[in-house]
């Protein structure tokens, strides 16, 4: 006889279009569709309040994750957060990260000093202020900072370079290079930094250094 019979009986294998709440589990057999123009999303939850899984209230946007975050994004124009390809790799091309080369020639530093004048390169987050030469952290996290430095020893046999975080150098960290050859050398070295949001990162400078031969990298690893 229709709905209203089967619910005088106790049919429940309804419900209604708007306002209805289900009980136990659901099995759909085709597909889903939610309407991308209604004000409302689809939201998966789990026991509590936290979402799983929903898409934004316009439809263009999906969001997988916990605990009201998302750890996956996939919006309408096909620009992803993270992608995993058939072989299970995965790539995260919004980690925020800058590989800087000096934008001057030969310096030298009779003391400790800031380097500014980073240009040549890319930032994808604009993390680094070229000029000052101080870089940003945008989120916190654990960032890989690498330093390339290219020396003279002619006038000066000792170099070295130092990451200050915040203003202070970090931990007696050092990368050191003495030699009297009188060529030009390069040295190197690599931290990992845990820093917080809004934590800053400097390269410090003892000696000569020729900028158009030098790079800075800071990469978030997570």
């Amino acid at each position: 006889m229709g709905k209203s019979k089967d619910l005088a009986t106790g049919e429940t294998r309804f419900v209604n279009t708007a306002g209805d709440t289900m009980t136990g589990a659901l099995t759909v057999g085709g597909a889903v569709t939610v309407n991308p123009d209604a004000d409302s999303s689809l939201l998966i939850k789990d026991g509590g309040t936290n979402a799983l899984f929903m898409t934004s209230a316009t439809g263009d946007e999906l969001y997988i994750g916990a605990n009201n975050e998302y750890a996956i994004r996939i919006k309408s124009d096909g620009t992803k957060d993270v992608t995993f390809d058939n072989g299970s790799r995965v790539t995260m091309p919004s980690q925020p990260s800058f590989s800087r080369r000096g934008q001057y020639g030969w310096q030298t530093k009779s003391s400790v000093d800031n380097i500014g004048s980073w240009y040549d390169g890319y930032d994808n987050t604009n993390m680094l202020n070229a000029g000052t030469g101080v870089a940003t952290a945008p989120v916190a996290g654990k960032y890989m900072v690498s330093f390339l430095m290219y020396v003279n020893d002619t006038t000066t046999t000792a170099h070295y370079a130092r990451p200050y975080v915040n203003g202070s150098v970090y931990k007696d960290a050092i990368c050191y290079l003495s030699s009297n050859n009188g060529y030009d050398n390069t040295s190197g070295a690599t931290w990992f930094i845990n820093l917080g949001a809004n934590d800053t990162v400097q390269w410090y400078h003892l000696g000569d250094i020729y900028g158009y031969h030098t790079w800075w990298n800071m990469h978030l690893l997570g």
